[in-house]
């Protein structure tokens, strides 16, 4: 009987091994296992973007016109879960997230007034922040902060006088810094979003003169005057900025300071344009073109790349090569600043698209070969790991969204993009939940 006992003993004691090693097997070791793994990528992107593949990025904001009216909804990053937020309040467009990621502005159009409306993340608590009630142009901007916006109105009755006002994100604190007057323009938030900068055309001498005012609309400032319209570009630190100007014949960068002093000419073109801006902490670069020629240019002016070092991309179009298409650095380049998708049209509407450093140095062309839709925008998620793309069909009046995993088409760059939707509508404006 005890030899029964003890062989019974041995049997339950290897049961229970045997059952803590598999144990250990699903649930021990894998946590263990959890360091990162590096992948064979593309060496001139290999430091910049991570290993993972997934992650979670929050969800993706649109406008569709699949029911004929334009409508704000959103999605998860993988096309699923599509959810229409807006539904019978008259054209609902230009979706925008906080910086914070919590709520979504919009412009809101009803009988021909539109206005800037907020709401949270889920559609819920629909919100009118401005009271235009004689225009269908208006446009807006979040501060950093995600407290406030600025929306600039377009007068119905003088189509070149300009309104500028702030309000809170709860609308109950409302602003009007700057009232309607011809060549009025919005330039961005001060660096500590208590001011806004902008630009008003002096009646006088022709010129555009920079100004900074307080939220509150005290303390009004000039701080240059620039020879043409201005776009704020990039912050050099909290009390200097660069900005980029452009008449007839004339393209111009240059630093403007808050604190008055005399701005600083960076550089000037007459036979150029400047078309797009990357920008990082510790490399500023902008892109010029001529013609067909295109330069990539250090903000400090120590070298250049010349479209030279690209392939011959003029042979990936069946006719002759259309526009290379950049966009915004806000959306066509990684958070980071430091890397762009880029686009070229081709005359026979289609697009080749290529990964380029933000110095025009290094370049890989992406999906084997073109893809034959037109390309309209792109936008990085927060973590760089991801783009969704739209693309466009002229004929059929139809736009989709194509995912493309940064990681997986570094390895291999003929991997085509994921196509996310598929309704037959027209979409645009899809940007990422930002991450704080």
């Amino acid at each position: 009987m005890s030899k029964r006992i003890k062989t019974g003993l041995k049997i339950l004691i290897g049961v229970v091994i045997v059952i803590l090693a598999v144990a250990a097997v699903y649930f021990v070791f894998p946590q263990l296992w959890k360091s990162p793994v590096s992948v064979a990528a593309s060496s001139v992107f290999q430091k910049v973007f991570s290993t993972s593949s997934t992650s979670d990025n929050g969800l993706i904001v649109f406008v569709s016109e699949v029911s004929g009216n334009p409508e704000i909804y959103t999605m998860q990053s993988d096309g699923t879960k599509v959810t229409e937020l807006t539904k019978g309040l008259g054209k609902s467009y230009s979706p925008r997230w906080s910086p914070d990621g919590k709520h979504i502005a919009y412009i809101g159009e009803n009988n021909g007034q539109a206005n800037v409306f907020v709401m949270n993340a889920d559609g819920s608590s629909q919100t009118r922040l401005s009271n235009a009630s004689n225009t269908n142009q208006i446009s807006y901007e979040w501060s950093l902060d995600s407290k406030r916006i600025e929306y600039s109105e377009i007068s119905a009755g003088d189509p070149n006088a300009t309104s500028i006002s702030t309000v809170n994100v709860n609308g109950n604190e409302s602003n009007i810094l700057a009232p309607a007057q011809n060549g009025i323009q919005f330039l961005g938030w001060s660096f500590d979003r208590k001011q806004i900068i902008y630009e008003q055309t002096d009646s006088k001498s022709g010129k555009n003169n920079i100004n900074i005012i307080n939220v509150d609309g005290s303390g009004k400032k000039e701080l240059a005057q620039i020879a043409g319209l201005s776009q704020l570009l990039h912050w050099q630190d909290a009390n200097h900025f660069y900005v980029i100007s452009n008449t007839v014949d004339l393209w111009e960068i240059d630093l403007i300071g808050t604190d008055g002093d005399q701005p600083e000419k960076i550089a000037s073109y007459t036979d150029s344009g400047i078309v797009t801006w990357f920008g990082s902490k510790n490399s500023l670069t902008y892109v010029t073109n001529h013609f067909e020629s295109w330069t990539w240019n250090r903000i400090d002016g120590k070298n250049t790349t010349f479209l030279a070092t690209w392939p011959n991309y003029a042979a990936q179009c069946k006719k002759s090569t259309g526009n290379m298409i950049l966009g915004e650095a806000s959306n066509n380049s990684s958070p980071d600043g430091l890397h762009g998708l880029v686009g070229v049209w081709c005359d026979d509407g289609s697009t080749s698209f290529y990964f380029v450093n933000n110095d025009g140095s290094k370049i890989i062309q992406l999906f084997g070969a073109n893809i034959p839709s037109q390309f309209i925008d792109a936008n990085w998620s927060p973590d760089g790991q991801n783009i969704v793309i739209t693309l466009g069909n002229n004929q059929t009046g139809n736009s989709d969204f194509y995912l493309i995993n940064v990681n997986k088409i570094l390895q291999d760059p003929s991997i085509q993009p994921i196509q996310l939707t598929n309704d037959k509508a027209w979409k645009y404006d899809a940007s990422w939940q930002p991450q704080p």
